[in-house]
């Protein structure tokens, strides 16, 4: 069990350890198959944002998609036979979880062909590839329900290792490593997860006697990643909450008890704005109402966030 400690080496206290991944979104051919009808997906709140257009940018899938050379495979049929043998969407979610690939053109593939079979209307599941700061620094995957036409808080999370597939489904204490990613106060920390950060920043001065560079070094190493945690984005957004309370929203929203609602209208908003992937800083401050996004081009991802109060 990693210790609070080892989050914060991983996190970059002593030394910032270089966190990268494939984010390329290239679509991919359709294939042949006539003998399946030519159906439009259906991709529920409102698209959330960039999730409908990774969706849609990764296609279908070719013959299969895998963990890698004798991993877990998904085919078309697969996912066929799934919804025919599933009896709800909380089911759908936790299969969907223990066969899709941890890798953003992948797991993509697979919610294609999943939101192909899917009818409008119908109770569904939304994934996300998010960012993990646990023994190692790695990105995970987020299966989330939405039942209702409403998104559902405390999603299935997958983490690849090898060819292996390691879950942890609402309710369950293993693998710790996963588990522990939905408590502030535990090992384990997610980018949204702004109380949990403040927890490791109070620790590494504590117990690594941490200086301000390396503070500073902690929280861009985390905030870099923020965007991973609004569904769809990934890498490579200048993102990050204007102040504590509308990070916790995000948080809340996923794996606390706060209301869903706030985190749709961030996708969506957000992948609408001006201000997407601009290039520039940009700060989101919920009015409790609906997300403002201000450019900041003078503001970095070292520096810290305050209380509104």
């Amino acid at each position: 069990m990693n210790s609070r400690r080892d989050v914060i080496a991983t996190l970059g206290v002593v030394a910032v350890a270089g966190c990268t991944t494939d984010t390329s979104q290239e679509a991919t051919s359709q294939p042949d198959n006539p003998a399946e009808p030519d159906r439009e997906l259906s991709i529920p709140l409102d698209g959330l944002g960039a999730y409908e257009d990774a969706v849609r940018e990764a296609g279908r899938i070719k013959e299969t998609v895998s963990t890698g050379a004798r991993g877990i495979e998904t085919t078309v049929d697969d996912i066929h036979n799934m919804l025919e043998q599933t009896n709800s969407v909380d089911e759908e979610r936790e299969w969907l979880a223990e066969h899709t690939p941890v890798q953003h053109d992948e797991l993509h593939q697979v919610m294609h062909e999943y939101h192909r079979q899917k009818d409008e209307g119908d109770d569904q599941v939304v994934a996300n590839i998010n960012w993990s700061f646990t023994g190692q620094s790695k990105p995970i995957a987020e299966f989330y329900t939405v039942q209702n036409g409403n998104l559902q808080g405390q999603p299935s999370i997958t983490y690849q290792k090898g060819i292996e597939l390691l879950t942890n489904h609402p309710g369950q204490d293993e693998p710790s490593a996963l588990a522990n990613l939905r408590q502030s106060d535990k090992a384990g920390l997610l980018p949204e997860d702004i109380d949990g950060l403040n927890i490791r920043i109070e620790d590494a001065r504590e117990y690594e006697d941490a200086t301000d560079e390396q503070i500073r070094d902690l929280r861009e190493n985390v905030f870099s990643k923020w965007s991973y945690s609004v569904p769809g984005l990934g890498d490579g957004h200048m993102i990050k909450p204007e102040n504590i309370e509308s990070g916790n929203i995000v948080m809340d929203a996923k794996y606390g008890d706060g209301e869903t609602e706030p985190l749709t209208e961030l996708a969506n908003q957000y992948a609408e704005s001006d201000h997407f992937n601009n290039g520039v800083m940009t700060t989101v401050n919920y009015n409790g109402e609906e997300w403002e996004f201000t450019d900041r081009p003078d503001h970095q991802m070292s520096d810290q966030i305050y209380s509104k109060q």
